[in-house]
Formats: structure tokens, sequence, C-alpha cells
């Protein structure tokens, strides 16, 4: 709701609910990950893409 309200940005699709503990929001060109610390831990996408360039890390 913020970037809407902030940026007028509309996310394309949500996926996912806070109890599974990921939600994944998609802005077109933005896919934005949002993990609950253990399941952060549990995949390790930073290992995953350990090669990729990071842009932005929020905690």
């Amino acid at each position: 709701m913020e970037a809407k309200k902030e940026a007028n940005i509309i996310a394309k699709s949500l996926e996912g609910v806070p109890e599974a503990g990921w939600i994944l929001v998609d802005f077109n060109d933005l896919v934005v990950h949002v993990f609950d610390p253990e399941t952060r831990h549990y995949y390790d996408l930073e290992e995953l893409w350990s090669e990729g360039h990071v842009v932005l890390r929020m905690q």
C-alpha cells in the first residue's frame, strides 16, 4: 500500500500468505521476495544468487 500511495506504483500480482513465511510481490520490472527469518535461512537465496549484483538489501 505504501508503494501505491507514495510512488503511485501498483503491484501486478501478490503471491503467498504471511503464515507461509514467504510473500512474492511482482511489480513487472521488479520482483520482491519477503521472507520471515527462518524461511529466508532455509532458501538461502543469497548463496543461490551469489554471483548476482545486489541492487538493494533491506532487513
